[in-house]
């Protein structure tokens, strides 16, 4: 691949030695990308979104050539609730996402939230928790009759249902989820996410 350009938003950013930082890039056009940001080069940490001139070095890393900055979502920074949970749907993406993977309906579900979070600041757990079950569906890691009866009530389990199939945001503000359920849901997320790598690893 040459050198293009592609629209993305900046999940992490890592400092590497004293020369830059690995930046962690969900894309619209090549899903995650991993991106060496050399010195010198504009500031564009987590949540940064815009368009990202690239090119490939060494194995899947790729060279940072410039960035147009479109929306530094400072919203997201304006609170420590809102700043968490952004972070947790970055880190849901960093660990459900492979390398080079196209996801362009999952990175326009990623704008969105992220668009949406500041008005739905009474609700961030509602909002982080239909992101998880919707990156599920997306990935096929989740159905309605998988209900892992050990983790999840009945109960429970229609509201992780409702979760993943609302259609607007304003039907999140109808939800009111325990700190139980919360957890349980980040539970079931990550085990599924751990199961699909396993059996990818298994299955090369």
């Amino acid at each position: 691949m040459a050198e293009e350009s592609t629209e993305g938003v900046c999940l992490q950013e890592i400092a590497y030695l004293e020369k830059g930082t690995i930046l962690k890039i969900f894309t619209l056009n090549h899903g995650l990308v991993s991106c060496f940001r050399k010195r010198g080069l504009p500031n564009c940490g987590p949540f940064c979104h815009g368009e990202w001139v690239i090119r490939p070095g060494r194995g899947d890393l790729f060279h940072l050539v410039d960035v147009t900055l479109h929306d530094l979502f400072l919203p997201l920074r304006s609170s420590y609730a809102l700043l968490m949970s952004a972070g947790k749907i970055a880190r849901n993406l960093l660990r459900s996402q492979f390398p080079g993977k196209s996801a362009p309906a999952l990175y326009k579900l990623l704008l969105r939230y992220f668009q949406k979070m500041e008005d739905l600041s009474q609700h961030l757990p509602s909002l982080t928790g239909s992101f998880q079950i919707k990156l599920l569906v997306h990935e096929g890691l989740f159905s309605a009759e998988m209900r892992p009866a050990e983790l999840f009530t009945v109960e429970e389990w229609e509201q992780v249902i409702m979760l993943g199939a609302v259609s607007t945001f304003s039907q999140m503000s109808s939800f009111c989820l325990s700190r139980e359920l919360e957890e349980k849901i980040d539970r079931f997320f990550q085990n599924r996410c751990q199961q699909d790598r396993t059996e990818r690893d298994s299955n090369p």
